[in-house]
């Protein structure tokens, strides 16, 4: 028995159509995506006599990640994955970037989208030749390396950079409260040819006693304050491994 796998796409046509695609990138404390953000603080100007801090309050986000599963829960509490393709994510991108997007930030998915005087965009790219992408950082690699890409940051990764500017947010950030970004928009879900227009999809998995089980073991994993991302996804594979859900 396997938790089925939705591939999230959009088409060339789509771009043209408002309602699908990337709508709102939101700060999260647990990100889909599992990578965390890389916050730049403090930058020191040295002068003969004058020093000066500045806060810089940049944060650097994967936004889209080709391939990577992510685990979700429909709406009878069943599990399924979901991923992007890498023209998935090519096409989300110019999508987001045709209609500004990307700029539409919120807390937590509570789809108040935040005013740029607090927070706005500064910069994002497609991942072209991650050897040469300014994302080849210890910092990134090693946490790519531990979700089981050896070579690091994965060519095609959408990654953003945006200025932080209430400094409720960068507390927030900086105290470990909020570690990375998670998308809010739609796709067309496809699974073996069907499709529909939504994230939270009907699944057909029969109910038994093992995938009840697991499913109570899923949902305190996801909810575990105790555990960070990378820890989650660890046990989350050996979940599905165990109860032989994928594969």
């Amino acid at each position: 028995m396997k938790i089925p796998v939705y591939d999230l796409v959009l088409s060339e046509e789509e771009l043209l159509k408002q309602e699908n695609g990337l709508l709102i990138n939101s700060l999260v404390k647990n990100p889909a995506m599992m990578v965390k953000l890389a916050y730049k603080s403090d930058n020191t100007i040295k002068h003969t006599t004058i020093e000066k801090m500045d806060e810089q309050g940049l944060i650097t986000t994967a936004v889209l990640v080709p391939d990577m599963l992510t685990l979700e829960f429909n709406e009878n509490g069943e599990p399924f994955y979901e991923k992007w393709s890498k023209e998935s994510v090519r096409l989300t991108a110019l999508k987001a970037m045709k209609e500004k997007t990307l700029y539409n930030v919120d807390i937590n998915h509570d789809l108040n989208v935040l005013s740029q005087d607090d927070v706005f965009l500064t910069e994002v790219w497609l991942v072209d030749n991650p050897k040469m992408d300014k994302s080849n950082t210890e910092f990134f690699n090693e946490q790519f390396k531990q979700l089981g890409y050896e070579d690091g940051v994965p060519e095609g990764t959408l990654f953003a950079t945006y200025k932080i500017n209430s400094e409720d947010l960068r507390n927030k950030i900086k105290a470990g409260e909020l570690t990375g970004m998670s998308v809010y928009g739609r796709w067309a879900g496809r699974y073996e040819g069907d499709f529909s227009i939504n994230r939270n999809y009907n699944s057909e998995l029969k109910e038994n006693d093992k995938m009840k089980a697991a499913q109570i073991v899923a949902i305190k994993i996801i909810k575990s304050e105790s555990m960070n991302a990378d820890q989650k996804y660890k046990k989350l594979i050996e979940l599905s491994e165990l109860t032989k859900l994928v594969g």
